[in-house]
């Protein structure tokens, strides 16, 4: 009997590679010489992830990763075309004695999410990923790693450029996935040639994907208005960082600190102790991303100063004991500055509208499903919110897999921000994936993964938003499975892949690729 589960768990990892373990016996952490990387098995395919560790790939900024792929389908004599929004397809013949075997799409998207630590000033549209190496694990310094999803395009760059055993291949780069499935949404359907896809973006070993969440983002937009500053008041810097921060579909049951609820509720608090004047606000990046960071600036009376930092020190004790052991990192300050009002500080009545809108809008899992158990069914992310001279912006994103569930929460949070003022808009709408527990792929490889790892697989539907679920609303009755190796914290500076697990997913991908059904 197969098992099943519907949510990920940080703690699962198969072991680690002896060869890798040799490299590091005098220290836990070492940083990696760009050349070692290429050493570790499968040669092939660090080969080419370092590569990409090299090449600029953030999201919307995908030409030169593009152009590296592209050069090597050239060179490798194999036809490719690229559809009208960019996504790169390249045919791949089928192997000699594989000529029979009916044809697969593999899939997985170039881009990545760019994220540093403050401080970092890291260049990523010239500057390679410093790597580091712990244990078993692959990471960036202070930054993202991109291995989601730039060890699928590894795995397939491998395909691509060695010689392995398989039936006829079309290999599916997509573009910009990470701030929208722009590629997969706008993709020109009619270019794919068969009617089975394998999705390599999931990021647990041993875990097979049939379904996902759908999704769309709620953004608000508030019209601001200054007023002179009180010249004899003091500014302060009020930050929180240290989050854990995540990914807003995998990690949302989690329950992670999102740092612009939390400076909605230090601010509620601040006024009820003491006057103080707002000009600026901001935290948080990414519509997929637990907001990590959020910042406020404002001036206040110098006699208050001491009651706002005795606060902080509450707030940073309550929040530390409501986040428990998997968000623990969280420091608060509160400094001095030398900063100008830009265009002066905001008017009481905007103000209000802000702080009001921090604790109000929704965050967090707004349904279970009840077909599945422990699947989150509904959530928002209060992602983001930036200002400038004459706007604040607020941006959220919802996904379900009931399309009326996320239509709901979606209005919900609209309804929140129209009550602070905001003019609402929804965008970047896209459907989800519905399971098929009888899908020939996913029967295929459940066979086959117990005579590779000696383990059985797990049955997985997640509560994000892949590619799959746009692709197969396009291509009716196509049949898809999703799996990837071991990959830890994406979107964050935290992000980490096993390299162990890398190599048994890629062996059981070829051995996969090499039974055809």
């Amino acid at each position: 009997m197969n098992s099943y589960r519907f949510f990920k768990n940080d703690g699962i990892h198969w072991g680690s590679s002896l060869v890798f373990f040799r490299l590091i016996l005098e220290k836990k952490e070492r940083k990696l010489p760009t050349t070692l990387l290429s050493n570790f098995e499968p040669k092939d395919v660090w080969t080419e992830f370092l590569a990409l560790t090299k090449t600029p790939r953030c999201s919307k900024q995908e030409e030169k990763v593009l152009g590296y792929l592209e050069e090597k389908a050239l060179r490798k004599g194999y036809n490719y075309q690229k559809d009208r929004v960019g996504n790169l397809f390249v045919d791949l013949p089928p192997t000699k004695g594989s000529e029979t075997i009916p044809g697969i799409i593999l899939q997985s998207h170039v881009d990545m999410v760019c994220e540093q630590n403050r401080g970092r000033n890291h260049d990523f549209s010239k500057d390679p990923l410093d790597l580091i190496v712990e244990e078993d694990w692959l990471r960036a310094r202070d930054t993202t790693l991109g291995a989601d999803n730039g060890i699928g395009v590894a795995y397939m760059a491998a395909l691509l450029e060695g010689s392995y055993n398989h039936g006829p291949l079309q290999l599916l780069f997509t573009i910009d996935e990470e701030t929208g499935l722009t590629g997969a949404i706008q993709i020109q359907h009619e270019l794919l040639k068969y009617k089975k896809m394998i999705n390599l973006d999931t990021e647990e070993e041993g875990y097979f994907c049939i379904g996902c969440a759908g999704g769309k983002e709620t953004i608000g937009t508030l019209r601001l208005q200054k007023r002179v500053p009180n010249p004899s008041e003091v500014t302060l810097d009020l930050e929180i960082t240290g989050l854990r921060g995540g990914h807003s579909g995998a990690e949302i049951h989690l329950e992670l600190g999102n740092s612009l609820v939390i400076l909605g509720r230090i601010l509620g608090d601040f006024i009820r102790v003491a006057p103080l004047h707002l000009f600026h606000v901001y935290g948080g990046d990414k519509h997929n991303a637990i907001p990590r960071e959020a910042f406020a600036t404002f001036s206040c009376s110098k006699i208050d100063l001491a009651k706002f930092q005795e606060r902080l020190v509450y707030w940073e004790s309550i929040l530390k004991n409501e986040l428990g052991s998997l968000d623990q990192g969280i420091v608060l300050k509160l400094l001095s500055t030398s900063k100008e009002p830009d265009n002066g500080v905001l008017t009481a009545e905007d103000q209000s509208k802000i702080i009001n809108a921090l604790q109000t809008i929704p965050h967090g899992i707004y349904g279970w499903s009840r077909a599945i158990e422990n699947l989150v069914s509904t959530s928002t992310n209060f992602a983001a919110m930036h200002m400038d001279k004459e706007s604040a912006r607020f941006l959220t994103s919802q996904r379900s897999d009931q399309t009326t569930q996320r239509d709901w929460i979606a209005l919900r949070t609209g309804a929140a921000m129209a009550m602070s003022g905001m003019k609402v808009k929804e965008s970047r709408e896209y459907p989800g994936w519905n399971p098929n527990p009888n899908s020939p792929l996913l029967k295929e490889c459940l066979r086959l993964y117990p005579e590779i790892s000696g383990k059985e697989g797990i049955i997985q539907s997640i509560h994000a938003g892949l590619e799959c679920g746009v692709i197969g609303d396009k291509i009716p009755g196509i049949d898809m499975i999703s799996f990837g190796p071991d990959i830890r914290a994406p979107h964050t500076p935290g992000e980490k892949v096993s390299i162990s697990s890398v190599r048994r997913t890629w062996e059981f991908l070829l051995r996969l690729l090499e039974a055809g059904k």
